[in-house]
């Protein structure tokens, strides 16, 4: 394909752009009481080098975690969790 394959495409939306970020298991932007509850990432054979923590949550209020699991995709190349509180 010729469409980069990292980051969000956030279009049609106030933000009409691709978010440029390693992809996440679970990516989650402006949330606010979220409870991720029994919840595992888990990644298959030979992940693309796009691919990178199992959470990001960004400008994030009450995020809580209840039986979450999950590394990231390359665990010496980054952190399982990316978390920006509001």
């Amino acid at each position: 394909t010729k469409w980069e394959k990292a980051g969000y495409d956030l279009r049609p939306g106030l933000i009409r752009d691709i978010e440029g970020r390693s992809n996440a298991g679970i990516y989650c932007k402006y949330v606010k009481n979220m409870t991720l509850r029994d919840t595992e990432v888990v990644w298959g054979e030979d992940v693309p080098e796009y691919f990178g923590a199992a959470l990001a949550a960004y400008n994030v209020e009450g995020l809580d975690f209840e039986r979450f699991r999950g590394e990231a995709a390359h665990p010496d190349e980054g952190p399982d969790k990316i978390i920006e509180w509001r």
